[in-house]
């Protein structure tokens, strides 16, 4: 039997970290104040009952553990705790475009999971990549499911490399071509940025 010791087995256990900045991934049913205003939300803005409400760990067919964080467990996250993170997928209300616009520089690659994918806001008018949103991904929970426990995604993403990211999306994509997953020119110019701390591949921070 091999025996890891204390410093490589809490390695081997830093997850990859994602920030969700959108209720309409993690609202649960008892969050609706009437069954009615549940209904209009299912059918006019795509809200999907079985999504990740009250998740806080996602497990990889590797075996690697994501670690979800909201707005309900971290405080005006996407701002102050950033660089602690891999990914955020967030909406596109206007104020939600003001917090992807502050952050812009920051390195962190943003996904939009919005009514609005494959085109601009419908509220401000603008584009996914003006914004500063590097991914723009279909309205369906299952895609985002998919994409945050996508072992070469993941990797692929903490290493920083464009060409590995953009060949993982691919791959996810294959068999998706209606609604695949779309990459936005902002996706360059995210990874420049030399991120000097953050999620899996920097400082590990539990709150």
């Amino acid at each position: 039997m091999v025996c890891l010791n204390t410093k490589q087995s809490q390695e081997k256990q830093k997850p990859f970290r994602i920030f969700i900045g959108t209720p309409y991934l993690t609202e649960g049913i008892e969050d609706y104040k009437c069954p009615i205003e549940m209904l209009q939300q299912m059918a006019l803005y795509g809200y999907d009952p079985n999504n990740l409400h009250g998740v806080e760990f996602l497990k990889t067919p590797k075996n690697n553990i994501v670690k979800l964080s909201t707005e309900e467990n971290s405080k005006d996250m996407l701002i102050s705790d950033v660089v602690n993170h891999d990914l955020a997928i967030v909406g596109s209300a206007k104020s939600v475009e003001e917090r992807v616009q502050m952050i812009r520089g920051s390195g962190l690659v943003v996904a939009r999971y919005s009514i609005f994918y494959g085109k601009p806001s419908g509220y401000t008018g603008n584009s996914p990549e003006s914004t500063g949103y590097s991914l723009d991904l279909p309205k369906v929970v299952g895609c985002a499911t998919t994409l945050m426990t996508d072992d070469n995604f993941l990797e692929a993403l903490v290493s920083r490399e464009e060409t590995r990211i953009r060949s993982a999306i691919a791959e996810l994509n294959k068999g998706k071509e209606s609604a695949p997953i779309l990459i936005t020119p902002y996706l360059s110019k995210a990874l420049e940025v030399e991120r000097s701390k953050g999620g899996r591949q920097w400082a590990w921070k539990i709150n």
